[in-house]
C-alpha cells in the first residue's frame, strides 16, 4: 500500500493538474465564440480586441502579483484566490449587457485569476514541494500539460456545442463547475505549510539586492527578450486561429481535429521538454523550439488546404509548452529562491506584452486588410528573433545570485 505521504503528493499533482485542465477554458471557451460574442456586443473584430489585449496586459501584470503572492503568502492562499474568481468572472461575463463591463470583467478580473492559478503559482509550488527532485522538470511539465489536455478534450467540446448552445450558458455553468467542486478540492489538496514566512528586515535588504542584481543580470533580458516573442504567436493561435479557419469555411470537424492534435502534440513537446530541461542548455532548447514555430509559422502562410491546418497544428503544438517550460524552470533556479515567483512573473508580464501587441495586431490587420497573412508573417518573424535572441543563453549554467 502506498504511504499517506505518496498519496497526498498524488492527490496534490492530480488536483493541480485538473485545475489546469479547466483554467484553459478560460481563453478556449472566448476563442471558441469569439466571433458570436463579438456579434452579441454589436462591435466589430478590431473594436472587440480590446478586451483580447487587455486580457494579455492584466494576465502579465497578474503573473508579476501573482508571483508576489506565491513569494510572501504562499501558493495555497494564491490559487485558491485565482480559483474563486474565475468562478466569479466566468458568472459575472455571462450576465452583463455592455461590452466595456465585459471587457472590464474577462480582460481584468478573468485575466488576474487565471494569472493566479497557472504558470507562476504552479512553477513555485513545484520548485517548493520538489526540490531536490530528479524529477521536478518532468512533474512540472505534467501539471502544466493540464492546459495541453483542454486543448484536446475540451476545445473539441466548444467547437460543437457553438453550433447550439450560447456562450453565456457555457460560462455559467463553468462558473459554477469552478465554484462548487474544484474550490473544495483544492482547499484539501494545497500544502498548509507552503506559504512563505514574514520576511526579517535583512531578507527584505536582500532581496532588494536580489532584485538589483536581477535587472542588471543580461541573462534576465535574454530570457525576457525571447519570451516576448513566444508570447507574439501563442495569443495569435490563442486569439486567431479558430476565426482565421472559420473564415476560411473550413469544416466544424476538421477545427476540432486540428485543435485536438495541437493539444496532443503541445503534451507530448511538454513533456519532452521537461525531460530535457536538466540534459541539455536552455539556449539549446529554447532555440530549438523557436526555429519549429517559425517553421510552423511558414508553413501557415502557405496553408491552402485543411491538410496543411493540421500539419500546422501538429508542428506549432510541439513547441507550445516547451518554450514555457524550459524559461519556467530556468528562471525560476537561475535568479535566486527568495524573489523567484516575482522574478518570472516580471519575465511573464513581457511576454504578456507580447500576446497583447499580437492580440491587437491580428485583429487590426483583418480589419484592414480581410485576411491574416500578414498577421501570421509577423509572428514568424518574432519566433525566429526569439530563436537568435535565446542563443545568447549558451554560457549561462549556474545561479549568479547563490554565488
Amino acid at each position: 500500500m502506498l504511504s499517506s505521504s505518496k498519496k497526498y503528493v498524488y492527490l496534490l499533482i492530480f488536483t493541480s493538474f485538473l485545475l489546469m485542465f479547466f483554467s484553459s477554458s478560460v481563453k478556449n471557451v472566448f476563442q471558441v465564440w469569439f466571433i458570436d460574442i463579438c456579434t452579441s456586443f454589436g462591435v466589430s473584430r478590431s473594436e472587440f480586441s480590446l478586451s483580447g489585449v487587455t486580457f494579455m496586459m492584466i494576465t502579465g501584470v497578474g503573473s508579476w502579483v501573482a508571483g508576489l503572492l506565491s513569494d510572501r503568502l504562499g501558493v495555497r492562499k494564491t490559487i485558491l484566490l485565482g480559483n474563486i474568481l474565475i468562478s466569479f468572472s466566468f458568472i459575472a461575463s455571462a450576465l452583463v449587457v455592455n461590452f466595456y463591463a465585459f471587457v472590464a470583467i474577462y480582460g481584468g478580473l478573468s485575466a488576474f485569476a487565471l494569472a493566479a492559478v497557472q504558470y507562476v503559482p504552479m512553477g513555485v509550488l513545484v520548485e517548493e514541494t520538489f526540490r531536490g527532485s530528479k524529477h521536478k522538470g518532468l512533474i512540472y511539465a505534467l501539471l502544466i500539460n493540464g492546459t495541453a489536455l483542454g486543448f484536446v478534450i475540451l476545445s473539441p467540446l466548444w467547437v460543437f456545442l457553438n453550433l447550439t448552445i450560447s456562450w453565456q450558458e457555457v460560462y455559467l455553468a463553468l462558473g459554477l463547475f469552478f465554484l462548487v467542486i474544484l474550490t473544495p478540492m483544492l482547499f484539501f489538496a494545497l500544502p498548509v505549510n507552503q506559504s512563505s514566512n514574514a520576511q526579517t528586515s535583512s531578507e527584505k535588504s536582500f532581496n532588494a539586492m536580489s532584485w538589483q542584481k536581477t535587472l542588471s543580470n543580461p541573462a534576465f533580458w535574454f530570457i525576457s527578450l525571447s519570451f516576448f516573442g513566444c508570447g507574439v504567436n501563442m495569443a495569435f493561435i490563442d486569439v486567431h486561429f479558430v476565426p482565421m479557419m472559420q473564415d476560411q469555411s473550413t469544416a466544424t470537424a476538421v477545427v476540432g481535429i486540428s485543435l485536438s492534435i495541437l493539444g496532443v502534440m503541445e503534451m507530448l513537446g511538454g513533456f519532452v521538454a521537461g525531460w530535457l530541461t536538466d540534459r541539455m542548455k536552455p539556449a539549446v532548447l529554447l532555440s530549438g523550439f523557436y526555429s519549429l514555430r517559425a517553421l510552423s509559422g511558414w508553413l501557415l502562410m502557405q496553408s491552402t488546404d485543411e491538410t496543411s491546418l493540421i500539419i500546422f497544428s501538429s508542428l506549432f503544438g510541439a513547441t507550445y509548452l516547451g518554450t514555457v517550460i524550459v524559461t519556467s524552470l530556468f528562471t525560476l533556479q537561475y535568479f535566486g529562491k527568495e524573489n523567484k515567483g516575482a522574478v518570472f512573473g516580471l519575465v511573464f508580464f513581457i511576454h504578456q506584452i507580447g500576446a497583447s501587441l499580437s492580440t491587437w495586431m491580428g485583429a487590426h490587420i483583418f480589419d484592414s486588410t480581410g485576411s491574416y497573412h500578414y498577421a501570421v508573417m509577423l509572428a514568424t518573424a518574432f519566433s525566429i528573433a526569439s530563436a537568435i535572441i535565446a542563443l545568447a543563453l549558451f554560457n549561462v549554467n549556474k545561479r549568479p545570485l547563490e554565488a
